[in-house]
This record gives structure tokens, C-alpha cells and sequence, in this order.
């Protein structure tokens, strides 16, 4: 597809581009309420609250994820539209070894903020 034909049909490159972001947004929420539902009937509110209370971490990490990725993809996007094979590999590289830094550094973290909280529970 050229660039005379997205600006020409804007709304449907709109619509082409958002629905599998939709559809993956509406599939992550099916999840939580998948476990939500099994959880609550097979294991109780116990479960349901270790589910809720792990969440919150879960998306940390997918924000993290996600801001380091879609950052990445769009400067290696501008490099590959512009030619620059290379700059493209480099950045692409740059942005798998940054995310596995900030994954690796989120783990120690969060595993040093836990131990406290771990021992009071023993």
C-alpha cells in the first residue's frame, strides 16, 4: 500500500491498524475473567485475592515491555523506510537487549521488596 492511498482513505487505515489492537485489548480483559471465574469457583476468595493483589505487577511489566518495545519499532520502522538496513538491525538489537535489562532489573527489584513482605507471612 503506497502513501497516496492511506491518505486518500484515512478512516479505513484507521480502522485496519486499530482492530487487532481491539481485539487483543478485549482477549487480555476475557483473560481476567477467565481467571476471575475459575478462580473464585474452584479455589475461593483467597485465590481471588492473590490473583488481584499479582495483577498489578503483571502490568508492570507489560508496561515496561511495551514502552521500551513501541519506542523501539518506530525508530527502527523510520530507519527501514528510510533505507538504512543496518541502523534498523542496530536498533532492533538495542531495543531486545534494553528490554531484557529493565525485565532482569524489575525482577531484582520486585524481588528485594518482597522479602520483607514474605517474612511477615512466615
Amino acid at each position: 500500500m503506497n502513501l497516496e492511498q492511506m491518505k486518500q482513505d484515512t478512516a479505513r487505515m484507521i480502522w485496519q491498524f486499530s482492530i487487532p489492537a481491539i481485539i487483543s485489548m478485549i482477549l487480555t480483559s476475557l483473560v481476567t475473567i477467565a481467571d476471575g471465574f475459575f478462580i473464585g469457583n474452584y479455589v475461593g476468595k483467597e485465590g481471588i485475592a492473590a490473583v488481584n493483589l499479582g495483577l498489578p505487577i503483571i502490568y508492570l511489566y507489560l508496561g515496561v515491555g511495551l514502552m521500551v518495545s513501541i519506542g523501539g519499532v518506530s525508530i527502527a520502522g523510520m530507519a527501514l523506510g528510510a533505507g538504512e538496513m543496518e541502523h534498523c538491525n542496530q536498533v532492533f538489537r538495542q531495543t531486545i537487549a534494553t528490554t531484557l535489562v529493565f525485565s532482569v532489573l524489575l525482577g531484582c527489584v520486585m524481588g528485594f521488596c518482597f522479602l520483607p513482605m514474605l517474612s511477615v507471612c512466615s
